[in-house]
């Protein structure tokens, strides 16, 4: 069951960043980027605030609170240059940059904490690797020549690394919070990105793009937290 839930995340996940580098090429306006990942961040906040009263956590301690603050505030630098690598593409290039790296990081970090692999979960990151890249190649693989000189290289390996370590302090907190980590994460999100997605775009209220793909990748990131 939990290798079925991963999946169905995972779908969202991808789901979800194709859509927010879509509504990022379609808008008109000046850090669109950082105003899509708002938009999501609040509609998120919104789904889970509602889980989290449903299902309350069992225990909250002050760790529970910090590492999450500590993962938000780095996703809340990261999503944007998320869905701008997205939007300037090649995604063949993109993708596979950000998601192998947001896999090795964790890998290579955790046993460093006391977080060691099994076998089987060894096994995984393994098989993670040619998964992602076939999965990210819909147009076929790319050339290390054009992987080398890609405007975008190193914006996945800074996305990749950056969601890897957030994924860290995000597994310190014990799983009696429940969703409130995440709810955490996503608050800090909100309350940086609104007032710099006011200042770079001009206006409090988004174009017509970024509120419609936002809402429905805010949607689909907090199906996928769940």
């Amino acid at each position: 069951m939990p290798v079925l839930f991963a999946a169905i995340s995972a779908v969202f996940y991808g789901v979800g960043d194709v859509l927010g580098g879509v509504g990022v090429q379609r808008s008109s306006r000046n850090g669109a980027a950082i105003s899509m990942a708002a938009v999501a961040n609040i509609t998120s906040v919104i789904f889970l605030t509602v889980f989290v009263l449903i299902s309350p956590p069992e225990t909250v301690l002050l760790g529970d609170i910090l590492w999450p603050a500590l993962a938000g505030l780095l996703m809340a630098i990261t999503r944007p240059l998320l869905y701008e690598g997205m939007a300037r593409g090649p995604i063949t290039v993109f993708a596979p940059g950000f998601g192998l790296t947001m896999i090795a990081i964790p890998a290579v970090i955790g046993p460093l904490i006391g977080e060691s692999l099994s076998l089987l979960e060894v096994l995984g990151v393994i098989l993670a690797i040619p998964a992602v890249v076939l999965l990210s190649s819909r147009d076929g693989l790319p050339k290390m020549e054009q992987i080398l000189k890609s405007r975008v290289i190193g914006l996945s390996l800074l996305v990749g690394t950056n969601i890897g370590i957030a994924g860290i302090f995000t597994s310190q907190a014990n799983p009696e919070a429940g969703q409130l980590p995440v709810l955490i994460i996503l608050g800090m999100g909100v309350v940086v990105l609104t007032p710099v997605a006011r200042i770079r775009s001009g206006s409090f209220w988004p174009d017509i793009e970024v509120r419609k793909f936002g809402f429905v990748l805010g949607c689909t990131s907090g199906i996928a937290f769940i």
